[in-house]
Parts: C-alpha cells; structure tokens; sequence
C-alpha cells in the first residue's frame, strides 16, 4: 500500500484543487488496482477546511482519512501520519503540489525490485 500523507495550515485557498486532483489521482489509482490511503493532517483547521475534508472523507472513508491535530511543526505532523498510516510506502504530497499518477506502477515496480534483492 502506499500512503500520500498531507500536513495543512490555513490551506482554505489551495484545498478545492487538492481534493479534487487527490480525487483524480485515487481514481485513476483504483482503475490500476493500487492499494493506497491519504492521510490529512489538518493543523488547527478552520471550519470551511473541516468541511471540505469531511466531504472527501465521506467519499471514500478508507482511502482519505482526516487526523485533525493541534498546530505544530510542519515533520510532527509528518511523522505522525507515518505513525498512523498503513502504507508499505510512505510520501508526502503538500497542498499546494501537483502528483502525476503515471509514475506510481514504475516506482512501486522498482520498489518490489529493490525488496527481491535485499
């Protein structure tokens, strides 16, 4: 499984575009039958961020999964999505990003080459 973890403060102005390529981006990772989950951090989210992200949660609640957090520095969030994610692959992915899914069979193949040989 591979785990995208996304931290967040006062993103309200690049959210709408996040959710909707993490959208694009989970679709097109399901038609290729990739295991994956989002983890959100949100860091002390305004109520517009919690809206929107309950939105997306409810979409698909085992793919994007939201942990609300006190405001705190941008790796504790990092290492405490990692502590909560399921992923075999671990990455992050800020809101402001743009991920291009073409990648992902490519590296998860070089990946499982790399674990055959250790």
């Amino acid at each position: 499984m591979i785990t995208f973890i996304t931290s967040l403060y006062k993103s309200e102005e690049y959210l709408p575009t996040y959710i909707s390529r993490a959208k694009n981006f989970s679709d097109t990772l399901d038609s290729l039958t990739i295991e994956h989950e989002f983890v959100i951090v949100p860091n002390d989210p305004s109520d517009t961020e919690k809206d929107q992200l309950e939105a997306l949660h409810q979409l698909k609640p085992k793919v994007f999964k939201i942990h609300p957090r006190p405001r705190e520095p941008l790796y504790a969030s990092w290492s405490f999505g990692a502590s909560v994610s399921a992923g075999d692959i671990l990455c992050s992915w800020n809101v402001d990003d743009n991920r291009f899914v073409s990648v992902i069979p490519e590296i998860v193949s070089m990946m499982d080459v790399m674990n055959a040989i250790h």
